[in-house]
């Protein structure tokens, strides 16, 4: 796994409590790989996959779980749980037990945001399960999820930035809403994605619940339900919205709801250097997705799920939300192919059982980084897409700017603006991992393409937000999958179903029909890297293009009702 300069803080206390959950399969790795290609859907016949090609590839045999726990046993170790599908057995014990049942040193480390674990050599495991170990999460607790914003609290506007004017988004009664931005889209009406529940996976902050009383009465709306779900320990701790407001206001993305006061200029003034933690980042991500989900999916209810950021929470919270019957999962973090060497197979597991095996409908954001999405020095210049937007089994989310004019939509195109210090652009290209699956016709390469769909992305053109003492704007992949996770509550609701392996029916031709392509604009953020162009048809910045609602929904049901007779 790639990782920012990490600081070692010496070896973890050896009678430290370490949880673990070791992942098993039924087929020995030789066999898992030809048990992931039967997973395959075959062009032209969209449905979910083979159940028993899952089982085989996610159950285990009670004698796996048997010798799980005589390692276990052997070792000081004790059981927890253990899951039959996907198969998982969770063990805690002290580092020095860990040490000694796995054969590595555990460290602390540290980025400056906070403490993990570590582990220095390879990990041992005894022949009579290693051949079905598919991975041990929670010796390495490094982070896998981070947001998709880079914002910097110092970043000074250059020269061609976007400067926003919010007296001019006052126009008349109300700020350009995320209730506007669906009726442009034609979202479908009568519907608010009542009977859905929709997951997001939280891996930092917090979400302040109290604020939302006050956004969504501006919109006259109810507050939806929302629940908060606490995982593997992290807990629910929102940044300050004080320190988020000085943010904020100090990047160019919003003002404060009222005018500041000497002192506060003065603590703003010297805050200018000042980095948002990823907490804040977390923050105020988990504001604006539930802000904008909720604003057009409000029958929906909304489920949280706050989880520490390493693989093993982020699994765990997959599973949780599987277990808590959410349809959809949206969400609003990732990183670059390359920065998660090591951790694909582990997240990608609890994908497929997730939209395999459980039928559900999970968005990502695609990034916002053009075509060069990666966060460390060396994988700057290296064209590739996201993680997990660039999973097969995800419905990855691009970004578009729009432009409007006498409140009608009169230009859409591939995002790309400066804004608040930054070169920003609707992340997307070829995955380096996965091949192209026989259902994503269209696209002219033999490995996965992203995006698959997109929605408004641009500063320039995003929704007004509240953060508790600021107003702010919208910005980004991350507003455009939520604004997108909220459509297909209102389709799944207008259906009476939800659909199995989305991805797979929005590539037919009788879908596709219902997306506005885009045609202009490309997502080149560097001169010194090559970038991807728009076009007619898919293209590796705005996908299949942008959905036009009302169409979709009745692609969908005119779809349906011909394959199901």
């Amino acid at each position: 796994m790639a990782t920012t300069n990490m600081t070692d803080l010496g070896p973890v206390a050896e009678n430290q409590i370490i949880r673990i959950v070791v992942l098993l399969s039924s087929l020995s790795g030789d066999k898992r790989d030809e048990a992931r290609r039967a997973l395959e859907v075959e062009e032209g016949a969209p449905s979910a996959p083979d159940a028993g090609a899952l089982r085989r590839l996610h159950g285990a045999s009670d004698e796996s779980f048997a010798a799980v726990v005589r390692f276990a046993s052997a070792h000081g170790l004790r059981v927890e749980g253990r899951r039959e599908l996907p198969a998982d057995v969770t063990l805690s014990g002290t580092a020095q037990d860990m040490r000694r049942a796995f054969g590595v040193e555990l460290r602390r480390v540290s980025d400056g945001d906070g403490q993990y674990l570590a582990p220095r050599g390879e990990i041992r495991l005894p022949p009579e399960f290693a051949d079905y170990v598919v991975g041990i999460l929670g010796l390495d607790t490094r982070p896998v999820a981070r947001s998709l914003h880079k914002l910097s609290a110092g970043g000074a506007p250059a020269p061609g930035d976007t400067l926003l004017s919010f007296d001019s988004l006052e126009v008349r009664r109300a700020r350009f809403t995320a209730l506007d931005l669906a009726k442009l889209y034609n979202f479908p009406q009568g519907l608010d994605g009542s009977g859905q529940k929709v997951g997001i996976i939280l891996p930092g902050g917090g979400l302040p619940l109290k604020v939302l009383d006050r956004y969504f009465d501006r919109l006259g709306l109810k507050v939806p339900k929302i629940e908060i779900i606490e995982v593997d320990g992290a807990k629910n701790e929102p940044s300050s919205l004080e320190e988020i407001r000085d943010f904020i206001v100090q990047v160019g993305l919003g003002r404060p709801s009222r005018p500041s006061s000497a002192e506060e200029r003065s603590r703003r003034a010297a805050a200018e250097t000042i980095e948002a933690s990823w907490d804040m980042r977390f923050t105020m991500e988990i504001m604006m997705d539930v802000e904008i989900l909720g604003a057009v999916a409000n029958g929906a209810e909304i489920r949280v799920y706050r989880t520490p950021e390493d693989v093993k929470g982020i699994y765990n919270a997959i599973m949780q939300a599987v277990d808590d019957g959410v349809t959809i999962l949206s969400n609003s973090w990732g990183a670059a192919e390359g920065d998660l060497v090591g951790w694909r197979n582990k997240i990608e597991r609890a994908l497929e059982f997730a939209v395999g095996e459980k039928g559900v409908t999970v968005l990502f954001a695609s990034g916002d980084r053009g075509s060069t999405p990666s966060g460390f020095e060396e994988d700057e210049t290296k064209l590739q897409p996201c993680y997990p937007a660039s999973s097969p089994w995800v419905v990855a989310c691009g970004g578009t700017a729009i432009e409007l004019a006498r409140n009608r939509l009169q230009a859409e195109v591939v995002w790309n603006e400066r804004a608040m210090g930054q070169h920003l652009a609707s992340s997307g290209g070829f995955s380096h991992y996965f091949k192209r699956p026989s259902w994503q016709t269209g696209v002219k390469n033999r490995m996965r393409g992203v995006p698959d769909i997109s929605a408004n992305a641009a500063v320039k053109s995003g929704v007004w937000l509240w953060f508790g003492e600021v107003s702010a704007t919208s910005f980004g992949t991350s507003a455009a999958v939520q604004l997108l996770a909220g459509l297909t509550a209102r389709i799944y609701q207008g259906l009476g179903f939800s659909v199995p392996l989305l991805n797979a029916v929005l590539y037919r031709p009788e879908v596709r029909e219902a997306m506005r392509p885009i045609t202009e604009g490309d997502n080149h953020i560097r001169r010194d890297v090559d970038a991807y162009k728009a076009s007619a048809g898919w293209n590796a910045c705005t996908g299949l293009g942008r959905p036009d609602g009302e169409r979709l929904l009745k692609a969908l049901q005119d779809h349906f009702k011909a394959t199901r007779g």
